[in-house]
This record gives C-alpha cells, structure tokens and sequence, in this order.
C-alpha cells in the first residue's frame, strides 16, 4: 500500500511537472511570435524610407474601414489589421516618416456640409525642404507639394467639396487624432 502510494506521488509529480514544461514553452513560443511580428513590422518601417514608397505601400495594403471615435489604431496595429479610415493612415504614414527624419506631423480639418466631421492628413516637409501632404483618402491617396497651409486648405476644400472651418495639428504617430476645440 505504502508503496502504491509512493508511486501515485512520482507520478504526479511528473505529470505536475510536464504541466509546468509545457506552460514555459507556450509562453516562449507566444513571446517568440510577438518578437517575429515586431520584427516584421519594423523591417516594413525600415524599408518605407521614402514619401513614395510609403504612398505605394499603403495603397497596396490597406483598405477603407471607418471607425467611430477620435483614437485612431496604433502604427503597428494598423499594419497588422490592414484596414482603417484616415485618421490610421495619418497615424501610420507620420509614423514611418519620423522614423526616417521627416519633420512631419497630422493635420486634422473639421469639415461642414455634406461630409460634417473631422478629415485627417500627414503634412511633411521633404528632403528637399518642400511642404507636402498626403491625403489620407482610401479612394484617392496621394502626395501633394503645397507653398502653404493655406494651400492645403484651399485644396482639400476642393477636393472634398465642403467648407474647412477649423484646423489643428497634433505630433507624428498620435493616436489621439484630433484637437481640442475643434
């Protein structure tokens, strides 16, 4: 009896054990896929050392997908879910633009009449030190180099056909798209 019990013990012991193992490694190849996907997304950011490029890159990769609110998904989300409004392409596109040494920022235009909300663009000055912004418009992303704030304003109000009534502008890679007051 004594020694039936001895050998219950060992074997819960073992069993214990291997349930210990087989936890530490779940949460190694969990954090290993979190270091693959990191990496992964850092590489895409590396690679996007131009204006161009990173116009070419959200054009091919990511699709229209309005959310409510003002907090737009994290650079590294947004790459990761593909989909999202202009407030994530802001966010995104300041992102790798700073991370390249742009002096760039998010542009954010408060808009009335038909299309009543907020609009978000990533304004940048280029390497050749000429102020240019991207729409951040899931049908129509592009670049466009402008002498002035004015001029974006004269443009978007153009190009979406309403009336800008505010503007403001918040830091590069924010999520808290959007300026108090507006």
């Amino acid at each position: 009896m004594w020694g039936d019990l001895i050998i219950m013990k060992n074997k819960l012991i073992i069993l214990l054990s291997f349930l210990v193992i087989v936890a530490i490694l779940t949460s190694c190849i969990e954090n290993q896929l979190d270091v693959e996907y990191s990496l992964t997304f850092s590489e895409v950011v590396n690679q996007l050392d131009t204006p161009e490029k990173l116009l070419e890159y959200m054009k091919d990769n990511f699709t229209e997908a309005w959310h409510e609110g003002h907090i737009s998904y994290s650079p590294e989300v947004f790459f990761n879910i593909k989909e999202g409004g202009c407030k994530e392409l802001a966010t995104f596109g300041s992102y790798v633009l700073d991370q390249h040494g742009y002096e760039v920022k998010i542009m954010c235009v408060k808009l009335s009449g038909e299309l009543i909300g907020q609009h978000s663009l990533t304004l940048f000055r280029d390497k050749d030190d000429k102020l240019k912004y991207i729409t951040n418009n899931m049908c129509n992303i592009e670049i466009i180099e402008v002498e002035s704030v004015e001029e974006i304003l004269a443009c978007e109000t153009e190009r979406l056909g309403c009336e800008i009534t505010k503007y403001g502008f918040v830091p590069a890679g924010s999520t808290y798209v959007w300026v108090d007051g507006l």
